[in-house]
Formats: C-alpha cells, structure tokens, sequence
C-alpha cells in the first residue's frame, strides 16, 4: 500500500478538524459523504479516508483529547 503524503495527511486532519467544529456546533455530518469527497478529490479509497480518520481518533483519545464518535 502506497504511503500517505504530506498533503494527504494535512488534507484529512483538516477534514477531521472541519467536522469536529461542525458536530461541536450542533449541525448534523454526513462523514460518508466527507470520505466520498476527499477520495472524488483526492484519490484513495472513501473506506481509506474513513480508516485514517479512525487514526486520527486514535491519536486524539491518547493525548486526551476530544474526538468524533462513531470514529475510533
């Protein structure tokens, strides 16, 4: 498997950042469409996107921090 860029990365913690504001705000997300988006954008798999989301939960629940439900 091809390893995740820069851009890549910095594209999804945005993304993963995006949401989380939007969920804090009360607004409803569709994180399907989100992954649908970045991999019509992007490339990748809509399922890599969810996976590295996942990890993005990961790391935040390690530091302590918040993260989205249903993403760990």
């Amino acid at each position: 498997m091809d390893e995740w860029s820069k851009d890549e990365l910095a594209v999804a913690v945005s993304a993963y950042r995006t949401m989380q504001a939007a969920i804090a705000a009360g607004s409803k997300v569709n994180k399907a469409q989100v992954y649908r988006d970045l991999s019509s954008q992007h490339g990748r798999t809509p399922k890599s996107w969810e996976y590295r989301m996942q990890n993005i939960s990961h790391v935040l629940a390690e530091f302590g921090e918040s993260w989205i439900e249903g993403l760990k």
